[in-house]
């Protein structure tokens, strides 16, 4: 029923004409309905098996005493689909997307429980009851089963394909990468591991609970512990790709970022899209990491210069105060220069003095007075002084500045996976807290495929209220 809705159905439930604004029970049943759920039969059949290995292992942890499950015919147990739905539904409804609460929320929200639509419960050949709603132990598990199998991965690749095969993502497209931090759900432990008497007055630490996340610095002044995944999103349609979560990703150094674009290379689910350039921020701005974009992926990187620890370096020029992190040339009054050009044959970069809203020099109304010349102070800087320079693209020309103006729209695409449940992690362990982004990623690119075939695809950006400007005819 569902797959035949959505070959027929385009929006049967959103006008825009009377929908004013943000409305779950309007926003849930036109994803649910434009969204054949058969493209993930294969995903179905490799649960059932992965249930069955997480399931033998249960029983052969069993203690002595306890009664085993013998197995055999018995009740019919909860459908994937239904599951499935609940749990990339969740986010919509405004739901933590946690067993508990979405086991409160199939009791509380009729509408959550319809669009569902959990399988029949059977019981010797016979209907016990309809469209059930499933145990906190029955959604946990499925919670747990899909994170050790790897299988919301597997979801997403299916979505990823279907995505780019119906027009949702472009199939040449510019990759951004950003990494952000996600608070891990962890606190210390009540009580030390130590075998002191007086635990309160030993030197002894209490050990984290959740020992796969690190402590970052967010801000310069807040210290928290958390996850760092890095996110990978297509910025022309504003759809994110997938997320990548290193063991330990503190530091994106040249080598973790060469495995970022292994994965990236190796991933069937975007062998559909041919990148042209990939921007990134300021932590990968590196001549290796560069360089291994064009060896890995055969496109370049393009990063905003990152000063790192370096520091303002004077140059004892007339009217030159010092060259800054940046390498931009900074005069006695302050002005930071405007990058002219490369000159090659003196292997220098060429600043000049910075202009007024008319296109004048404002060297002409300048106290300090260091130069005559009517077109302003123009100033060389070596190439040697600045060698983080990209001499293909230098990162103070306009050509560069207008290409790094579409990086903030990774931003704005980490902003929505937050709002569809990315950024409230309530389990430990890379793989549930992997789990959880991905789950983000998948009802992006869901409705990013539902706008598309409601002819608008700016809807991507709006999430809450699923509308966007239509296409002209």
């Amino acid at each position: 029923m569902q797959a035949t809705a959505a070959r027929h159905t385009v929006q049967p439930f959103l006008d825009d004409r009377i929908a004013l604004g943000a409305d779950p029970s309007v926003i849930v049943p036109t994803v649910n309905h434009n969204i054949d759920w058969d493209w993930f039969r294969a995903v179905e059949r490799e649960f059932l098996r992965a249930r069955k290995v997480h399931n033998d292992r249960k029983n052969k942890r069993q203690g002595p005493g306890r009664p085993r499950n013998p197995g055999g015919p018995g009740r019919s147990g909860y459908g994937f689909f239904g599951l499935l739905r609940a749990f990339l539904f969740a986010p919509l409804f405004e739901v933590p997307a946690t067993a508990a609460t979405i086991k409160r929320a199939l009791h509380a929200n009729p509408a959550y429980l319809v669009e569902c639509a959990f399988d029949p419960i059977m019981e010797s050949r016979k209907v016990v009851r309809i469209n059930p709603v499933p145990s906190f132990w029955a959604i946990n598990e499925f919670d747990n089963v899909m994170n050790e199998a790897g299988l919301w991965d597997r979801v997403r690749e299916i979505t990823t394909r279907k995505a780019i095969r119906l027009g949702a993502i472009p199939k040449e497209g510019v990759l951004g990468v950003d990494p952000t931090p996600v608070k891990a759900y962890a606190r210390p432990e009540k009580r030390k591991r130590c075998d002191c008497a007086d635990q309160s007055a030993c030197n002894h630490r209490r050990r984290e609970a959740d020992r796969d996340a690190r402590y970052y610095k967010k801000g310069g002044v807040r210290i928290l512990r958390a996850y760092r995944p890095i996110i990978l999103a297509e910025l022309l349609s504003g759809v994110p790709l997938k997320s990548i979560l290193p063991s330990d990703t503190r530091n994106v150094d040249a080598e973790r970022f060469e495995k970022v674009l292994q994965d990236v290379k190796n991933d069937r689910s975007l062998s559909g899209v041919s990148f042209r350039e990939m921007i990134a921020d300021a932590e990968f701005d590196s001549r290796m990491n560069r360089a291994n974009s064009q060896r890995v992926l055969g496109i370049p990187l393009y990063a905003p210069p990152n000063p790192r620890r370096r520091k303002g370096r004077p140059v004892g020029r007339r009217g030159i105060r010092e060259i800054d992190p940046a390498g931009v040339p900074v005069c006695e009054h302050g002005q930071r220069f405007e990058f002219v050009g490369l000159d090659r044959l003196r292997a220098s970069s060429v600043f000049r003095a910075p202009r007024d809203d008319r296109g004048r020099p404002i060297c002409r109304t300048c106290p300090i007075r260091c130069t005559e010349a009517r077109g302003g102070r123009y100033f060389r800087v070596p190439l040697e002084v600045t060698p983080w320079i990209d001499l293909e693209m230098p990162q103070h020309s306009l050509a560069f500045k207008m290409k790094l103006a579409l990086r903030t729209e990774i931003e704005r695409v980490i902003s929505r996976l937050k709002i569809l449940g990315a950024g409230a992690v309530t389990k430990q362990g890379r793989k549930k807290v992997g789990g959880r982004i991905t789950r983000a990623i998948i009802v992006a690119q869901m409705i990013a495929v539902v706008a598309m075939r409601m002819n608008q695809p700016d809807a991507i950006r709006a999430i809450r209220t699923l509308r966007g400007p239509p296409l002209a005819a």
